[in-house]
């Protein structure tokens, strides 16, 4: 009776069963590369990151890509709360950068999520 046969195994199987791509690494020789990571220490997935928001906003340069993904993955406070609520604020509500560079739009809202067309976003566990 492990935790992973009771809860982490069922838990994952549900995500597959409503469409999320679930990862399953090969124990015992877990390779982080193959859960789009560098490190296990990773909590973001940066290059499915950079897909999506290439994806989801189109008017973005390679650069100001790499501005957004520091910037959700920089940790300014020490609580883990205020870390929490901040990544959640930006995911929910975006951030902006300085401009569309292609229509010369100052400040354009880059979103993380897109809510208006689901199938732009990736769910994967």
């Amino acid at each position: 009776m492990t935790e992973d046969t009771f809860v982490h195994k069922p838990f994952l199987d549900e995500l597959e069963n409503i469409g999320w791509e679930v990862i399953r690494l090969n124990r015992p020789n877990k390779n982080p590369q193959e859960s789009y990571r560098e490190s296990f220490a990773d909590v973001v997935m940066k290059a499915k990151l950079k897909e999506a928001l290439f994806k989801i906003n189109d008017f973005l340069e390679d650069d100001q890509v790499d501005e957004c993904i520091h910037r959700l993955t920089l940790y300014t406070s020490r609580g883990l709360i205020q870390n929490n609520s901040k990544i959640h604020e930006l995911l929910l509500n975006g951030m902006s950068v300085d401009e569309n560079r292609k229509t010369k739009e100052k400040s354009p809202t880059v979103k993380f999520i897109d809510f208006d067309k689901l199938e732009n976003n990736s769910f994967i566990a």
